[in-house]
Order: C-alpha cells, then structure tokens, then sequence
C-alpha cells in the first residue's frame, strides 16, 4: 500500500484490520477534527515553549561556562532568535480559529523535521546528553503533532488510495488517547469559500477569520477584498443568504 506521495506504508495493525468499515469512519472522522481543533494547535505551541526554553537554558549554561563545549557562534547570533519569531499554531485566537482551508493554519505550522535545519548532528554537540535526550523528545512529538495537523488541513488523508485507513496507525500519527464513545458520523457540508480578489460567487454574509468583525454582506460578482492581515492572504466563508 503507498501513501498519497508514492511511498510504501506499513501494512494495518491487526486490531485495525479487524475493525468494521463503520468503526474505521467513525474514527476517523473524529481523528481528523481532533487533529483540526484548537487545543491540539495549543499542545503543540506548549511542547515548542518547552522546547525553546530548554535550549535557551542550555545554551546560557555552557556560554557561560569557557571549560564546557561552546555552540557555533550562528546559533545564538541567528537560531535562538529565529526560534523565538517563528509563527506557531496556538497563537490564533479562539473565535478567529478555523480549521482547514478558510485561512490556511498550514503556513503556520513548522516542519521540524526539515524547516530548522537541525536535524544536522554537529549542531548540537555542544549540549550535554540528558539535556540532548529531552530535547530531542520534545522535537519528536512536535515533529508528529505538526505532521498531523499538515496532513489534516491540506486534506493529504482523503488523497489516499485506501480511503486513508492508515490514519488509525499510532506508527504514523504516534498516540492517540481515544474517547470511550463516538458521536455519529456527521453528513458532508462542504463551506463555500473564496479568495480575496476573486468575484463573490454567492450573494449573502461571509467572514474571514483574516480580520476579527469581519462579516459582512456582498452581492453575486462584487469583488471580495483582500486584507492586511498575518495570515499572509484573505479567504473569505459564506455564512448563509
């Protein structure tokens, strides 16, 4: 079985394999809209707080310590501070949260596997190894956490050949701490969405999370604006007639 990028997947758990198609949908609908929620966006802004703080203290321990190992010179100059701008999920505020393609929360995430550059071993050969093993903890959860909310808002499950079956491996997604009951699956109810820009294709309300108050009403073909906002670009969310 490959992936939606060609890769080989490992084949299913057998607990998975055993479960009924309906057991594997309910599931998974309620695994992608935890992996789109905003507390999940939090915990991960938590483990990077952690992350950068331990970093920080080791990187004061051994500067100021001559005998001790010394950091290039680069990562206190550029990394620390680079660490310290990166845009973060969990910086969104809660009524301005939406999940998935209304304002794109992928460009916010980080991919801490490639994005840092510190997958190279020679950066880190300054750090004592306790402190090394934690770090490197943490990076891994963020690296699984960041992986789960790309995948999840550019829609990389639904591309799957299997019909995204794989989501339900904790090999993948690491663990996953289920609820004992799960609600029914929802019906589809695909939002209506448009780029500033572009002609309004639907006369009625429509917000974008881009700007706070920002409903308001357009008619069919009126140009929606594009806003100034740190999202970077506007997506605009029908609401209703």
């Amino acid at each position: 079985m490959l992936d939606s990028d060609g890769f080989e997947l490992l084949p299913l758990p057998a607990h998975v394999q055993t479960m009924s198609r309906e057991e594997r949908d309910r599931r998974k609908t309620w695994l992608k809209q935890h992996f789109a929620s905003f507390e999940y966006h939090e915990h991960l802004l938590e483990l990077h707080d952690a992350w950068l703080t331990l970093i920080k203290r080791e990187y004061a321990r051994v500067t100021a310590d001559p005998s001790l190992p010394q950091p290039q010179r680069w990562f206190g100059d550029s990394a620390i501070p680079n660490f310290e701008k990166l845009a973060k999920p969990g910086t969104i505020a809660r009524d301005q949260f939406r999940p998935g393609y209304t304002f794109g929360a992928a460009i916010y995430i980080l991919d801490y596997s490639r994005d840092t550059g510190l997958d190279v071993e020679q950066t880190w050969e300054w750090m004592p190894e306790p402190a090394l093993t934690q770090m490197h903890m943490l990076w891994g959860r963020m690296n699984r956490i960041a992986q789960n909310i790309q995948y999840t808002v550019d829609e990389t499950w639904d591309s799957d050949p299997n019909d995204c079956d794989w989501i339900l491996d904790e090999q993948y997604t690491g663990p996953i701490f289920w609820p004992s009951e799960f609600d029914p699956v929802p019906a589809a109810n695909p939002v209506l969405r448009c780029p500033g820009g572009e002609p309004c294709p639907q006369a009625g309300w429509w917000s974008t999370p881009a700007k706070a108050d920002s409903r308001r009403h357009f008619v069919l073909g009126e140009v929606m604006p594009s806003l100034k906002s740190d999202y970077g670009y506007t997506i605009w969310q029908f609401e209703g007639a």
